[in-house]
Order: C-alpha cells, then structure tokens, then sequence
C-alpha cells in the first residue's frame, strides 16, 4: 500500500527517536503531487530525490537529524530544490559531522546559481563544507530568517556565505547584532529593529566543545 502513489496526500509527518529502518525507495510510489509540507526526522529515505521532483507545491521542507546512511550530496539537494518554486521553509539538519561532501570529489561552484524565488526561512545544522557547496548553488531573494548552527571545527571556509546573505540583502537590513559566548558554543545574531516587515534574523552558532 505505501509504495502506491498517494496523489490527495498534502502534509506527511514521519518521525523516530529509535533507531530507524529506511524508507523504501519507492515510498509512496515515489510521486506526491499535491503534497504541501513534508517533515523527516531520522528516518533515511534514499528515494527521497525523486520524490521532491514530483512536490511543486510543496512549501515546508523539513529533513532533521539525518544519518549518514540518508546523506543527500549538495548537488543532489540543489537538483531537488529547482523544482520547488514555492518552497518557503527548508530545514536540512544532520546527525553527525560523518556527514560531509568528498573532499577528492568537490567542484567549483557554478556560473549560474538556481532561484528559489519563494524561500523565506533556511535552517541549517552541519559541517561548513556542505553549508558552503549548498548556498554556492541558490539563491533566495525574498530570505529574510536563516539560523545556522555547525558542528565542532578549527577550520571554518565560508566564502560562499556571506555573497548568499549579502545578495538576499539580509546584512543591509540588519541594524542589529549580539554575540554570545557561554561554555560549548558561541553565537552571532544579526538582525531588525522590531516593527520591521519582513523581521530579518541571522544566527550563527558555532559549537566549541570536543572538536568533532
């Protein structure tokens, strides 16, 4: 039954705190049509891709504590989110540092980037390296709340980042910015005086505790 295409399905909530069996490749049939928001929490879904090319409505995007097994290249991602004209919420979290692009196997970041012209919120929860060959990838005009929280490193290369914030004109609208040290982490908040429409909201945490 959950391999036929499910074509009235318009929200599918999935969620374990126990370790997991994957979803079939073909969940679902592998096609959605009319599915609005999509929410994965540990549960790997190698099938997931052709999924989302199916989702054109699909406004929430939600992959949280995603395993290495589930692991979904950067590249991969971006094919899945041109599709996606009217995803407003995405929220790509991982499990552990395990999951990082191949070093031996990273190219330069393209001459044109894919327009994800209705996203208003990104969260993002990993290692640098794929926040970076992700946002070298998209870009999103109307972004105006993006929270960011990587993994234990010494290292941080984060050229990509700021042209992707820059260019969605997040860093011209924030007049405001706080910066938090406690024990294991450290965090940078940017953002708008309140009454602005739309809020704009930037954090970054960096974890400094055991080096991953």
């Amino acid at each position: 039954m959950m391999q036929e295409p499910f074509l009235a399905l318009t929200s599918l909530l999935l969620h374990t705190d126990e370790t997991p069996l994957a979803l079939p490749d073909m969940f679902l049939g592998g096609s959605t049509p009319r599915l609005r928001r999509l929410h994965l929490g540990g549960i790997p879904f190698p099938g997931l891709p052709r999924l989302l090319l199916s989702t054109s409505d699909l406004s929430h995007l939600s992959l949280k504590w995603m395993s290495h097994t589930g692991y979904i290249s950067p590249e991969a991602m971006v094919r899945c989110l041109s599709a996606l004209t009217r995803l407003t919420n995405l929220d790509i979290e991982f499990e552990s540092p395990a999951s990082r692009p191949d070093q031996r196997g990273r190219r330069p970041p393209p001459l044109t980037r894919v327009i994800l012209p209705a996203l208003e919120e990104l969260i993002f929860r990993g290692v640098s390296e794929y926040l970076e060959d992700l946002v070298a990838r998209i870009d999103a005009p109307r972004l105006h709340s993006l929270q960011i929280s990587f993994f234990n490193q010494l290292i941080f290369d984060i050229q990509q980042l700021p042209y992707f914030v820059g260019h969605a004109g997040m860093l011209r609208s924030s007049s405001h910015a706080r910066v938090t040290f406690v024990k294991y982490h450290v965090k940078i908040n940017l953002y708008s005086p309140k009454g602005t429409d739309p809020p704009i909201n930037l954090d970054i945490e960096i974890n400094c505790g055991k080096v991953d």
